[in-house]
């Protein structure tokens, strides 16, 4: 018989919010609690560093060798990428105040930043001959990206989430959590609509939503022997936030308030809509724009802009209880 090596496409990742301490999963449970982190999922341990060797080299003897090595601290960074079909993620950042108003058929929410940080495991199953199945306890997003470009093929017509986060400790269990798949189709590119100044730009060729509340893990790591080497729970800095998109280009809109450089007063904001009651809107809040240009190219002159809120204001509709 033929071995089972992992692959991508069979693997696994659940996520589920602690309701302990930090680092602590409380009462809930994958099973009653958990769900799909979204599809095509990707877990990138790069960040990951469970001991952080230091090398001793002098212990009294004649020798320039290494004498030993010494745990050190421990830390476990990862990037979770997965086109998205709700959006879990945004209370595990600095929104992670939600409010789910029952309207029957669908929900209405409002997620509202905070300076508390809201936890969560993830299970990560990689089938094989013999499967590995790893917790990560005390998750925390440090920053998040979404992520979308028009596409002209099949390849990707995905909405892209990108999460930079760090883990307290990683544990290996014994056995995974069996969930049903999700069933609702991903966001796409397609289902975006970019409103600048009021006014609708429907040429819009691109984008990025970045959000970011300077976490250094570092800032947590304690002279303390109940930590034992693990960082204590992270601690948000500030919270800063843009959104970067690429719209064709017709007049000096772009241009004229990137020059005048004034604070933006009209609704500009982006949208996902993916249905009627299943749509979110990211509203940015007294926006300056730092950019209205892009290179000259051979073909449609387009604009690169970058604008910057001092706060972003998140609502939608679904059928999701956050």
């Amino acid at each position: 018989m033929s071995k089972i090596y992992g692959r991508g496409q069979t693997e696994q990742v659940l996520i589920c919010e602690e309701q302990g301490d930090y680092g602590d999963i409380g009462t809930n449970t994958f099973l009653a609690n958990g769900y799909h982190a979204g599809y095509d999922v990707e877990l990138d341990p790069s960040g990951f560093d469970p001991n952080s060797f230091v090398k001793i080299y002098n212990d009294g003897s004649d020798s320039l060798a290494v004498k030993k090595f010494v745990k050190g601290t421990k830390k476990f960074g990862f990037t979770l990428k997965f086109k998205n079909y709700n959006w879990w993620f945004l209370k595990y950042s600095m929104f992670n105040q939600v409010t789910n108003v029952d309207q029957t058929t669908y929900f209405e929410h409002t997620w509202t930043p905070t300076k508390i940080i809201k936890a969560f495991q993830v299970e990560w199953l990689r089938r094989q001959d013999t499967n590995q199945i790893i917790q990560l306890k005390g998750c925390i997003i440090k920053n998040w990206r979404i992520v979308f470009n028009k596409s002209t093929s099949d390849s990707d017509t995905g909405v892209n989430i990108e999460l930079d986060c760090i883990a307290q400790d990683i544990e290996i269990i014994g056995s995974a959590t069996t969930l049903a798949s999700p069933t609702k189709d991903p966001y796409k590119f397609y289902q975006a609509k970019l409103t600048y100044e009021g006014n609708e730009y429907a040429e819009l060729n691109s984008g990025t939503i970045n959000a970011d509340q300077s976490i250094n893990e570092d800032n947590s790591l304690y002279c303390n022997a109940t930590f034992d080497g693990l960082i204590g729970e992270p601690i948000a800095v500030k919270q800063d936030y843009s959104l970067e998109v690429n719209v064709n280009q017709f007049d000096n809109t772009f241009l004229s308030d990137f020059v005048n450089g004034d604070e933006l007063t009209g609704v500009t904001k982006l949208e996902f809509i993916s249905d009627t009651h299943d749509s979110i809107t990211f509203l940015n809040s007294n926006a300056v724009l730092f950019s209205g240009l892009s290179a000259t190219q051979q073909g449609v002159n387009n604009a690169n802009v970058l604008i910057t809120p001092k706060t972003l204001d998140i609502t939608g509709e679904d059928n999701e209880q956050y």
